[in-house]
């Protein structure tokens, strides 16, 4: 199959390239406002984004990340990802959540999963 490049395939460049040109940037801490944490996950990569609201009430990312779940790490229920990837955004974003109110916004409250738990042990220890 030969490799064409026709307008199409040009009308799509100029168009990624302006969405990547144009992305949102990441933005300066504000010492003085609060935090909050948005969390997501898929089969095999838990997703944080940590953010704080601006004056006009718009968010504004502080910083993004990302991990790819273990092998049997993808084998966890939806909301055991959740709880872990709750775990890891407080650990590496505890220097910024430390003195803050921090809101964590997630599809479903992982820790009412884990806290209503009859038995703690094995990975909810």
């Amino acid at each position: 199959m030969p490799f064409v490049w026709d307008e199409v395939a040009q009308k799509y460049f100029e168009d990624l390239k302006a969405v990547l040109v144009n992305a949102p940037l990441l933005h300066p801490l504000d010492y003085y406002q609060d935090y909050f944490i948005y969390l997501a996950v898929a089969l095999s990569t838990i997703f944080m984004v940590l953010v704080q609201d601006n004056d006009e009430g718009n968010d504004h990312v502080i910083y993004y990340l990302s991990q790819n779940l273990l092998e049997t790490e993808t084998n966890y229920a939806h909301v055991e990802k959740l709880a872990l990837a709750s775990v890891q955004v407080v650990q590496c974003f505890r220097h910024y959540i430390l003195l803050h109110t921090t809101t964590m916004i997630s599809e479903c409250n992982p820790m009412t999963y884990i806290l209503t738990r009859q038995l703690l042990g094995g990975k909810y220890s």
